[in-house]
C-alpha cells in the first residue's frame, strides 16, 4: 500500500507509472510482431515502503499488448552495482537499497 507515502514521493511513484507507460507503448511500437523484449527492473523502497517496480512493469507491459512469458529474479553483488560505488562501502542508506534485479520477459502480440 501507497498509502503512507508522502505526497512527494507518491508523485514520485505516480511519475514513474506515467514514464513506464509511455516507454512500453513506444517499445510496443517498435518492436515487431512475435518479437521479445527483456527488462532487467530494480525495486525501490521510498520511506520505508517497498515499491514494485517489477510489478508497475509488467502491469503497463499488460496494458499496451505485451505478453509476460518469463520472469526471473538474481542477486546483484555489490561489485556491480551502479551505486553507491565500491569504495563507499556497506555503511550509507544507499548500499542496502538493491540487492537483486527482476528480468521480465515479453513477446509482443
Amino acid at each position: 500500500s501507497l498509502d503512507n507515502l508522502p505526497a512527494r514521493e507518491l508523485g514520485m511513484v505516480r511519475r514513474y507509472v506515467q514514464d513506464v507507460n509511455a516507454f512500453l507503448r513506444e517499445l510496443k511500437r517498435v518492436v515487431r510482431k512475435g518479437g521479445r523484449v527483456v527488462l532487467v527492473v530494480g525495486n525501490s523502497c521510498l520511506k520505508g515502503t517497498l515499491i514494485s517496480n517489477a510489478e508497475i512493469n509488467v502491469a503497463a507491459a499488460k496494458a499496451v499488448g505485451l505478453e509476460p512469458t518469463g520472469r526471473s529474479e538474481r542477486a546483484l553483488p555489490v561489485s556491480h552495482r551502479y551505486l553507491p560505488l565500491p569504495a563507499a562501502g556497506g555503511s550509507c542508506n544507499l548500499a542496502r537499497r538493491m540487492r537483486t534485479e527482476t528480468l521480465l520477459n515479453f513477446s509482443v502480440l
